[in-house]
C-alpha cells in the first residue's frame, strides 16, 4: 500500500503540507491511512515531503521523504525501491497507490477496485465529477482503458472527456518492477507521470466510484466543501446510530464521536475529538465537548465548555455557562451554572452551587479536589486543592475552603460582617440619582 502525500500545496498558502490539515478533527492523511491499514497491515509506505515526515513520527507507518518533487511517478518510484528492499515477496502481490489529500475515501471503493484487478497488471478508479477541469482523462475504447491524460497535457478533445482519473491505482507488484524505468517525463512540464503505466500495460481495466468519495483538496475553498461533505456523512451515522439531531446543520462531529441511541443534540453544538455519548444523553446548545465520556441519561449545558478527562456519570447534570477539565463526577451529580471544576474527582449525589471553583494550580502543578457521595457545596465557594471532603458533608456559601473537611460535618469560612454607620455627608448616602444634578459636598446640611 503507497500512499502519495508529498504536495507542496501552494494553492492552499500553508507554510505545511495540506495533507496535515484537519478535517473533522483530525489530519485528512490519517482518514486515508486507517483505510490503507485495513488492507495493508503493516505494509503502508507514504510519500511526504520534509515538513510533514516528523508530524506522522506517532503512525504505523514506513515515510519515504522526496526531497524534489517530480511528479507522481518519482514519488511511487521511491516508494517502490523502498517496498521491495524491505519485502522483495511484494513482486507477486498487489500494490495499491492511494492519494494522502483524499479524506472522504471509504473502505468499498477499495474493495470496488481490487474485484476490477483479478486479471489485469493494472486497475484504476475513474469517476464522472460535475467539473473535470483539473483531473486526469481516462481514455476508454471498446470498453477498454487504453490511456489516461494529464489535464496539463490534454487537446481540446481530450478535455472534454468526462470520465476522470481519481488518481487510486492498483497495480502487480512485478509489473510495476518493470514498467517504472521506462517511464520518461512530460514534455510539457517534464515530470514523470504515474498515470503512464496504463499506456506500458498490455492490458488495463478500470471501474467507476461516485465522485463525491474522491475530491481532493488543493485550495481552501476544496478544503470547505470536504469538511463540509464530511460533516453531512457523520450527521447522517448519527441519526443512523439513534440519535436526534434537532438542528443538523449546525451540529459538528469529529471523526471520532460516539453516539448511542436516544442521544439527542440541540442546536449549536461542535463535538471535538474522543467524545462518547451513552444513551439518553442530551447536550443543550451552544455547547463545545472534547476528549470527554457522558454516561446514560446525564445532560450538558447549554453554553458549556466540557474539556479533555471529564466523566459525567449517569444522570448527572453540567449545567449552563460550566467548564470542566480532568473532572469526574459520580451519578446524580450536579453542577448546574457558572461553574469551574478541574482536576477533580466528583462522588455520587453531589450538588454543586453556582460560582464554584476549584484552584488546582498553584503555579508549578496541578492538584486534585475529591469530594465524596452526598456533599453539598454552597455557592460561591473556592476549594484550594489539593482537598478531601468527606461524605455528606456541607460547604456554607462563600466560603474558602484550604482544609480537608471531616464526614458529615458543616464547613464555613468567612469573614466577620460589620456594620459601620455613615455620616451624613458620606457620599455612600449621597449618589449622583440618574437625571438628577450631583449635590456638592461641601454644601451638605448638618
Amino acid at each position: 500500500m503507497v500512499i502519495l502525500a508529498a504536495g507542496k500545496s501552494s494553492r492552499m498558502g500553508l507554510k505545511t503540507s495540506k495533507v496535515l490539515f484537519p478535517v473533522a478533527g483530525r489530519p485528512m492523511v490519517c482518514g486515508v491511512l486507517d483505510i490503507a491499514h485495513e488492507y495493508g497491515k503493516n505494509s503502508v509506505y507514504m510519500v511526504v515531503s520534509p515538513d510533514v515526515n516528523d508530524a506522522l513520527a506517532a503512525e504505523n507507518v514506513h515515510t519515504i521523504v522526496q526531497q524534489d518533487p517530480r511528479g507522481t511517478g518519482h514519488a511511487f518510484a521511491l516508494a517502490l525501491d523502498e517496498i521491495m528492499n524491505k519485502d522483495p515477496h511484494m513482486a507477486s502481490k498487489k500494490i495499491i497507490v492511494l492519494l494522502g489529500d483524499m479524506p472522504l475515501l471509504t473502505s468499498s471503493d477499495l474493495s470496488i477496485l481490487l474485484a476490477s484487478s483479478h486479471n489485469a497488471p493494472l486497475s484504476v478508479i475513474g469517476m464522472r465529477p460535475p467539473c473535470a477541469e483539473g483531473y486526469g482523462r481516462l481514455c476508454v475504447q471498446n470498453d477498454r482503458l487504453i490511456r489516461i491524460v494529464e489535464s496539463k497535457d490534454a487537446t481540446d478533445a481530450e478535455k472534454s472527456i468526462d470520465l476522470c482519473h481519481t488518481g487510486i491505482m492498483c497495480m502487480d507488484g512485478e509489473f510495476a518492477q518493470k514498467a517504472i524505468p521506462q517511464l520518461v517525463p512530460s514534455p510539457v512540464t517534464g515530470e514523470l507521470y504515474l498515470t503512464d503505466l496504463v499506456r506500458l500495460a498490455q492490458r488495463a481495466t478500470y471501474c467507476q466510484g461516485p465522485w463525491t468519495h474522491f475530491m481532493g483538496v488543493n485550495t481552501r475553498q476544496e478544503l470547505m466543501q470536504a469538511e463540509r461533505a464530511m460533516q453531512e456523512r457523520l450527521r447522517a451515522k448519527a441519526f443512523d446510530q439513534g440519535a436526534y439531531l434537532i438542528s443538523p446543520e449546525t451540529t459538528f462531529f469529529s471523526y471520532d464521536t460516539v453516539v448511542s441511541p436516544g442521544v439527542v443534540v440541540h442546536p449549536m453544538v461542535c463535538f471535538g475529538p474522543g467524545v462518547v455519548l451513552d444513551s439518553d444523553v442530551t447536550i443543550y446548545s451552544n455547547s463545545v465537548l472534547e476528549h470527554c465520556s457522558i454516561q446514560h441519561n446525564a445532560s450538558i449545558g447549554p453554553f458549556a465548555r466540557i474539556r479533555a478527562g471529564t466523566v459525567l456519570g449517569p444522570f448527572g447534570q453540567i449545567g449552563n455557562f460550566m467548564e470542566t477539565k480532568n473532572a469526574t463526577f459520580g451519578a446524580y451529580s450536579q453542577a448546574k451554572h457558572l461553574s469551574y471544576i478541574g482536576d477533580a474527582v466528583i462522588g455520587d449525589h453531589v450538588n454543586i452551587g453556582a460560582g464554584v471553583i476549584t484552584c488546582n494550580y498553584d503555579g508549578h502543578s496541578k492538584k486534585i479536589t475529591q469530594l465524596d457521595d452526598g456533599v453539598f457545596v454552597g455557592s460561591h465557594s473556592i476549594f484550594i486543592a489539593p482537598i478531601h471532603v468527606g461524605k455528606n458533608a456541607t460547604i456554607g456559601a462563600g466560603s474558602v475552603i484550604t482544609k480537608s473537611v471531616e464526614c458529615e460535618t458543616l464547613a464555613l469560612s468567612r469573614a466577620e460582617q460589620k456594620a459601620i454607620p455613615l455620616r451624613a455627608n458620606s457620599r455612600h448616602l449621597n449618589r449622583v440619582k440618574k437625571g438628577a444634578p450631583e449635590a456638592p459636598v461641601g454644601n451638605l446640611p448638618e
